[in-house]
């Protein structure tokens, strides 16, 4: 376990956003809706393993989270993301 970044980024609550992950060549990104919210090059990249998502819970006693429609596949380039319907 490898925690690289920890930063508090409010997310409009009751509505479907589009997160997708990627790691090529020791860079990870995360992207929210087709704009690149998190970049991290990691000097001493791992060995391929397994993926892990972690979410922490508010103080909100009511928080849910839903994933859907999840993908894992090999990139054999670096990642740009998909066009969103509004653009």
């Amino acid at each position: 376990h490898l925690t690289v970044s920890q930063r508090y980024q409010p997310i409009e609550e009751n509505v479907w956003h589009k997160f997708e992950i990627s790691y090529y060549e020791g860079r990870s990104e995360v992207w929210m809706d087709g704009v690149l919210w998190f970049a991290y090059q990691d000097p001493h990249p791992l060995p391929n393993g397994k993926v892990g998502f972690e979410i922490r819970q508010t103080n909100d006693e009511n928080f849910v989270i839903y994933f859907d429609d999840i993908s894992i596949c090999k990139l054999d380039a670096p990642f740009a993301p998909l066009p969103t319907p509004e653009s």
